[in-house]
């Protein structure tokens, strides 16, 4: 299963992130300090956490 696409609300900072694409070859995380970036990725490990497995590209 791959994420295409996602949207936070109400988590820490973010009020309602819209909803975010995610593209297969590149995806990165663009704003200004304090804008909720970091807050945004913990939201998203938070609802499905990190296995413990890495894959190598």
């Amino acid at each position: 299963m791959k994420l295409k696409s996602f949207q936070v609300t109400n988590y820490r900072c973010i009020d309602d992130s819209g909803v975010v694409s995610v593209e297969p070859d590149v995806t990165c995380l663009v704003g200004r300090n304090e804008s909720g970036k970091t807050a945004l990725l913990q939201d998203l490990r938070r609802i499905n956490p990190d296995d413990g497995v890495r894959s190598v590209a």
